[in-house]
């Protein structure tokens, strides 16, 4: 008995193409939203880092402390003391670092989305004309600007 296998065209490799699943069509069309979706998982992501820094620090505080409660007690070294203070330092120093990345990447999708502006009550007739109506929100800049005057490097 013999058995013959019929070649259609469902089984041509062009068909079989053809019914592979095709991407998800993005929620924006354009590239101008990219830019604010990764900015979003950025800071997501960033947060996540000081969570987890902030979470380090604590635990390497409470081993120097039990560090230098042991080496009261004779249990422990100097060696051991200074190495949970110099995890201490590190673990602080990326809690910083954490923080300062959270900061960058929140700047960034503020300016992806337009309201960093808002953000600082900074409006843009004011920068067109050169006066400061309201003083900006702006942290750590100097008090020099005063509503109705000129900024301290535009006199």
């Amino acid at each position: 008995m013999e058995i013959t296998r019929s070649v259609s065209a469902s089984s041509s490799p062009s068909a079989t193409a053809r019914r592979k699943p095709t991407r998800p069509r993005p929620f924006c069309r354009n590239a101008s939203c990219a830019p604010r979706f990764s900015g979003r998982g950025a800071v997501t992501q960033a947060k996540a880092q000081i969570n987890a820094a902030v979470k380090a620090t604590r635990l390497a505080k409470e081993t120097l402390d039990a560090e230098q409660k042991k080496f009261q007690l004779g249990e422990s070294t100097v060696f051991l003391v200074i190495q949970a203070q110099r995890d201490l330092a590190t673990a602080e120093g990326n809690e910083a670092k954490a923080r300062s990345t959270y900061a960058k990447a929140l700047t960034q999708f503020r300016q992806a989305t337009a309201t960093i502006l808002d953000q600082y009550h900074i409006q843009m007739a004011d920068a067109r004309e050169g006066q400061i109506r309201k003083a900006p929100n702006i942290p750590g800049a100097p008090e020099e600007a005063k509503p109705g005057q000129a900024s301290a490097s535009n006199p």
